[in-house]
């Protein structure tokens, strides 16, 4: 089942970001940004467990997803895809038009899924990480319909 986030997932979801991400944002900022009317949130639930989620900040027209991650255990099985299409799809119906993320160049397997999924190349982010690497900046048309 794909739904909203609730306060009771964000300790699942801080733990499935801190095995996916060197440096995630964590379960206080997870749980404060329930508050912010511009958060959007949803969670990947299987047998009453979270599997996954995407955080972001949407304003009616542009989501910009900030954190993308499935556990581990749970990864190369299309759930991503599915969470990730019913994410834009919802967005989408919604009212908006465009979907922006940043994605580490390292990162092949979601480069790979943004693109199947209609994301491209925007721009590059220079030495954007911690560790110098650089960010592509995606970017997906929400009204093309290709995703839909």
């Amino acid at each position: 089942m794909i739904r909203k986030c609730r306060e009771s997932d964000v300790a699942r979801m801080a733990e499935i970001e801190s095995l996916v991400f060197p440096n995630g944002l964590g379960a206080d900022f997870y749980r404060e940004s329930l508050s912010n009317p511009l958060a959007f949130h949803l969670v990947l639930e299987e047998d009453g467990k979270v599997l996954g989620f995407i955080s972001s900040f949407f304003d009616q027209t542009t989501v910009e997803i900030l954190n993308f991650a499935i556990h581990p255990k749970f990864q190369n099985q299309k759930k991503g895809t599915l969470l990730l299409r019913r994410f834009l799809t919802e967005i989408h119906r919604l009212g908006g038009t465009k979907a922006i993320l940043d994605v580490r160049t390292s990162n092949v397997r979601a480069i790979h899924l943004y693109q199947k999924t209609g994301f491209r190349l925007l721009r590059i982010r220079k030495q954007y990480y911690e560790n110098s690497e650089d960010a592509l900046v995606l970017e997906c048309d929400l009204t093309a319909g290709s995703i839909f």
